[in-house]
């Protein structure tokens, strides 16, 4: 399993999504008998958050449309066979962080070890991608298999002044390469400082910042975006 960990607004989800639609081994494919088989599937993890809710959007997900009553513990059992039959190799499940919400530790417990056996499907390699904010990282804490066979990706927050270099190169590239126009005044270390500030350190806030510093601009016809131009953003 990997999980990608990052404050709102930090980019985890946009990088994601980037990768999942970039990497050929997550795009559809066909099988040997003419089949469409989709290798990743991807969701929103439920609110508020149980077990058979999770097992059942999983399902639905897929492509499998749950009908009638269903046991949790069949919902579960169904989805890892649909899983395996449906060549399901990736599990990527947005906005984990509600398995910690809610729930009280017993609960916690129990969804950490139904999730840890979606890796251990006989015969079937799954890879799970769970990414959500901060607190998911507490759904490690119980299960020490599942911490043991994870990996962690934490978008930390940006700070001044060791991510200027990384900022200044963000911000000209939006500016120049992007919208093609000319910064003016706005690579110094304090508008950096401030810009960093202002996106309390969340790497996609501070992008979203630049580009509709760098959209006023060119709306107004002019050719360079200066700190006035973040001031209006």
């Amino acid at each position: 399993a990997i999980f990608v960990i990052g404050e709102s607004g930090s980019g985890k989800t946009t990088a994601i999504q980037r990768q999942l639609s970039r990497r050929p081994q997550f795009q559809p494919r066909l099988d040997d008998h003419g089949r469409e088989i989709f290798p990743l599937v991807s969701f929103d993890a439920p609110k508020p958050l149980t077990l058979k809710l999770l097992a059942t959007k999983a399902l639905e997900a897929i492509g499998y449309k749950v009908h009638g009553n269903i046991q949790e513990n069949q919902a579960w059992d169904l989805l890892k066979r649909q899983l395996r039959e449906r060549r399901v190799l990736f599990l990527h499940i947005d906005e984990m962080q509600h398995v910690i919400r809610g729930n009280k530790e017993a609960a916690i417990q129990n969804l950490a070890d139904t999730v840890k056996s979606l890796l251990q499907i006989p015969g079937w390699p799954l890879h799970v991608i769970f990414s959500g904010v901060p607190s998911l990282a507490k759904f490690l804490r119980h299960e020490t298999q599942l911490r043991n066979r994870s990996l962690v990706v934490r978008f930390d927050p940006l700070a001044f002044p060791e991510h200027a270099k990384l900022v200044r190169a963000c911000v000209g590239r939006i500016i120049e390469s992007d919208a093609g126009l000319k910064p003016e005044g706005v690579l110094e270390d304090e508008v950096l400082h401030r810009l960093i500030h202002a996106s309390e350190g969340a790497f996609g806030t501070l992008i979203q910042f630049v580009r509709a510093a760098a959209e006023n601009m060119l709306r107004s016809g002019g050719d360079a975006v200066n700190p006035a131009s973040f001031a209006r953003a």
